[in-house]
């Protein structure tokens, strides 16, 4: 291993960096992952600029620029001298004070690896699953990950899975039909009805005492808390089902042109408890250490000033916001003063 540090290029067991750099301290930077094959490094410059857009975007300079990052990164690749390796380039906030403020750090640091990579266990690597066991796995996975798949809905659901049925001309690709009797063979997934909802849904296996608990009316949880839910998470995916169970017409309109838009450019809908109450737009500034919320919109019927536990669980998951954008203020639209007045504008504050 050779490192590029402070000016020098060293051999990996002598790198060193001070505990107070806020990279080590806070993750408080950003890296590129490059590889060299047959002696070049390959595609650096598209690596270079988005390297560039990524420190843009957290108000993080670059000492010296592009130019001497590709110096760098050339430099401690040609001093590694092997024909294939790795390079991790890294721009961290710098040293500084304890704490995340980021103006206690006059100067970021440049840190340049280059190694040999093993991404994968040999052993792992030397596995040959056949081609039907590797689709069977990918359509369990897409049950576990949503929890209450059916058997259609839209295409992208079941993207590289299989097709629904069989197809004579490539019956080595087997079908989603055939892999999911196989997994209801092996007990891996059950057959379920939910009422108000058309057709089967099915469970993975080790759900089946959440649902027995369910049934019982047990308590499974803690109190109702308030969920952003991401456009990609698993429950986004079937937009059928949310319409259905929930009530719930979600689209993701970050690739609707904005004319067009009915909500706006990156809404998350709202999860309180098990019901979906509304949406929410939330826009993280890095450079001032701010989130805006552009708009929020409840569903017809809900208020939040009457649903019992939700002002608090809203406050709560504004803070964990707050806490992932790495911001320390929170700004409402001015067409939101009745919630900026009910959540406040200092989630970071915990009630006594």
């Amino acid at each position: 291993m050779k490192v590029w540090l402070d000016g020098r290029i060293v051999d990996g067991a002598d790198a060193r960096i001070p505990v107070t750099d806020h990279g080590f301290l806070y993750g408080d930077g950003v890296f590129e992952g490059i590889r060299v094959y047959s002696r070049r490094v390959f595609r650096l410059e598209q690596h270079l600029a988005r390297l560039a857009v990524s420190a843009r975007a957290i108000g993080l300079e670059l000492p010296g620029g592009l130019d001497r990052a590709r110096e760098i990164i050339l430099a401690t690749a040609f001093a590694f001298d092997a024909d294939d390796a790795y390079v991790r380039f890294v721009v961290s906030r710098g040293e500084g004070a304890l704490g995340v403020d980021p103006t206690s750090c006059p100067r970021p640091r440049l840190v340049c690896i280059v190694d040999h990579i093993r991404i994968y266990p040999a052993e792992l690597l030397a596995q040959r699953p056949s081609e039907f066991d590797q689709r069977r796995h990918k359509l369990l996975s897409r049950f576990r990950a949503h929890g209450l798949l059916g058997v259609a809905g839209q295409a992208e659901l079941w993207l590289g899975v299989a097709p629904a049925r069989l197809d004579p001309a490539a019956p080595e690709r087997s079908s989603r039909e055939v892999l999911r009797a196989c997994l209801l063979d092996e007990g891996a997934i059950v057959q379920v009805e939910v009422d108000g909802l058309k057709g089967p849904r099915f469970v993975i296996r080790e759900d089946l005492p959440l649902l027995d608990a369910i049934s019982a009316g047990r308590s499974v949880g803690h109190e109702p808390g308030v969920t952003f839910v991401a456009p990609l998470d698993p429950l986004a995916w079937d937009r059928d089902l949310l319409r259905q169970l929930f009530d719930f017409d979600y689209v993701w309109e970050v690739y609707v042109p904005e004319p067009k838009r009915r909500w706006g450019y990156y809404v998350l809908p709202l999860l309180f408890g098990d019901r979906l109450v509304g949406r929410i737009e939330p826009r993280i500034d890095r450079v001032t250490r701010t989130v805006r919320i552009l708009g929020l919109w409840w569903e017809a019927g809900f208020d939040p000033r009457r649903a019992e536990g939700l002002v608090d669980a809203m406050r709560a998951a504004l803070r964990d916001y707050l806490a992932f954008g790495g911001a320390t203020v929170l700004d409402w639209a001015p067409a939101l003063n009745r919630e900026r007045r009910l959540f406040g504008t200092h989630p970071l504050r915990r009630a006594a």
